[in-house]
Order: C-alpha cells, then sequence, then structure tokens
C-alpha cells in the first residue's frame, strides 16, 4: 500500500501459484493501482519494486500480469522492469476483465531476464528507452 499524507495512495496484490509443496516459483501481479492524481509521482515505481521484492524474496523466479494494452504509462512502467509481452487475450476470450469489450496484454517477467536495475526517468515518467 502507497501513503500520502496520512491517506491511502494506491495498492498492488500479488499471488502465488503454488505448484507443489515446494517454493512456488511463479506468482501473478493481480491489481496494481493510485489514485489519479498521485500518479506520474514516482508512486507506481516504489509499489511495483516493492510487490517485485517481496514476490522474489518467497523464492518466485516468474511473474505474470494483465494490463489493459491501452495503459500505455502502465505497459512502459513494467517495460522497465523486465515484463514483456507473453501474450494477447482480446475481449470476450474469458471473462471481462477490464470491462466489457476490453482486450488485455499478458506480460512475464523472468527473474533472470530482468534488469540489474529500471533506466533511470525522464522528467513525465519517460525512458530513453527506444
Amino acid at each position: 500500500m502507497a501513503e500520502c499524507d496520512g491517506a491511502v495512495a494506491g495498492s498492488a496484490i500479488g499471488a502465488l501459484v503454488q505448484t507443489s509443496a515446494a517454493t512456488p516459483a511463479q506468482a501473478w501481479i493481480i491489481r496494481m493501482k493510485l489514485l489519479r492524481d498521485r500518479q506520474g509521482k514516482g508512486m507506481g515505481k516504489k509499489l511495483l519494486e516493492t510487490l517485485i521484492s517481496s514476490l522474489e524474496g518467497m523464492g518466485v523466479t516468474e511473474m505474470l500480469l494483465s494490463v489493459s494494452p491501452a495503459n500505455q504509462p502502465a505497459l512502459n512502467l513494467y517495460n522497465r522492469y523486465g515484463f514483456r509481452k507473453n501474450g494477447f487475450k482480446k475481449a470476450g476470450m474469458r471473462t471481462a476483465y477490464f470491462g466489457e469489450g476490453e482486450d488485455r496484454c499478458i506480460m512475464k517477467r523472468v527473474t533472470g531476464d530482468a534488469p540489474e536495475s529500471a533506466p533511470p526517468e525522464r522528467e513525465g515518467g519517460q525512458t530513453d528507452e527506444r
């Protein structure tokens, strides 16, 4: 959970995929949400870093998430942290996750493939990645 001035500004939820009694190797980032007036101020970055660190601390080596393909700021953030497009679900292929008629992009991050550190952001939350 992210707080600002004593109020909740955002949250992130991850879930382990338990395939055996051994350490889980896979997890899903179920939800990451920030209040609109808190977006673009580095809070999403901190939430994601904290969640990734927590999941890796539990032995997770592969993380998946789904995001609306129209949410470019989120796609940029996830790309900076080593998530890569792993699939695409057209609206109607599964339940309406983002709302009726919404597509979703599946992204995956494998710990060994993830960057050592995210590239520095330019003003406005953009990076120099092309």
